[in-house]
């Protein structure tokens, strides 16, 4: 007579099942199972005979039952720091941690103001769709890179290179005249090019005595009235309200020095052909006329005072 007619180890007056060794068909025999008549203990839905934990359905404790889970030892499957029951992305990754799988994600990263793809947003000054935040002149160069904010000048042309546009730029000018003078001597100074827009004044020395000016001609007639260092030049107003100054040194000798002497307008009057005749005011005159002053303009630039008895 056998007790364990089916060798489970139990009893045969104890077991269910005396003469089936598996009474639940789980891969356990019934006298090492705790639950005998259950095949699956946890209800994880793996059965006890294939379960590494059969009296706990979450082996890794992951959140997911054993029997749903991929890796039930292993509470990260993926291994990406989630466990797996709150990984929306189990078994792929999700960098930019948006709850989109990389694989479906149309941007993984983020989206930059403009709405690209980790982008690096709009071109400083400007807004998203390349239009200017600032263009007072419209020209479609922003004021923070506009070489002439208020005249529009999309070309940019800067011919002399001093980082303003050529539309808003002073004049390029030169002071056209001696800058070695006698004291006494009465010189006339043009402006190269003629400026005839008017939109500049004079500036004088102390020791240059104004005599007269044509506004035509840019010129202007100076008297030098004491020995040293002198200046003529124009503040010139630029189109786009800034001032530019333009200015020509000037050394004035006195009269008893040798180079006075050696450029005597007397010593060189028989070269030198009169040009014009003109007053006081700088009114062009004939030479019989019966004023007491007059200033005689020779073809070399110079001026002689002249008084009449």
């Amino acid at each position: 007579m056998d007790p364990d007619c089916d060798d489970d180890g139990i009893l045969d007056g104890d077991d269910d099942c005396p003469m089936d060794s598996d009474c639940d068909d789980d891969g356990v025999l019934d006298g090492d199972d705790d639950c005998p008549m259950d095949p699956d203990c946890d209800d994880d839905g793996v059965l006890d005979g294939d379960d590494d934990c059969p009296m706990d359905p979450d082996c890794d404790d992951d959140g997911i039952l054993d029997g749903d889970d991929d890796c039930p030892m292993d509470p990260d499957c993926d291994d990406d720091g989630i466990l797996d029951g709150d990984d929306d992305c189990l078994g792929d990754v999700d960098v930019d941690e948006d709850g989109i799988c990389d694989e479906v994600d149309e941007c993984v990263g983020d989206y930059d103001e403009c709405g690209v793809c980790n982008g690096d947003g709009p071109i400083p000054y400007y807004d998203c769709d390349d239009n200017c935040l600032n263009d007072e002149d419209g020209d479609g160069i922003c004021d923070e890179l506009d070489n002439c904010v208020s005249i529009s000048n999309f070309n940019q042309l800067d011919s002399d290179n001093d980082g303003v546009g050529d539309v808003c730029d002073c004049i390029a000018v030169s002071i056209d005249g001696p800058d070695l003078v006698c004291k006494g001597e009465i010189v006339i100074y043009n402006i190269v090019p003629n400026l005839s827009n008017n939109d500049y004044d004079w500036i004088l020395s102390d020791n240059a005595i104004y005599v007269w000016q044509d506004n035509t001609l840019a010129s202007i007639a100076i008297e030098w009235s004491e020995a040293g260092s002198g200046y003529i030049g124009i503040e010139q107003e630029c189109l786009n309200g800034s001032a530019e100054n333009t200015i020509l040194d000037v050394t004035v000798l006195i009269t008893e020095s040798e180079e006075c002497d050696e450029f005597s307008i007397n010593e060189h009057a028989d070269v030198k052909k009169i040009i014009k005749v003109v007053d006081v005011l700088g009114r062009e005159v004939e030479k019989n006329t019966d004023q007491l002053m007059l200033l005689y303009i020779y073809d070399d630039g110079s001026v002689e005072k002249v008084l009449l008895k």
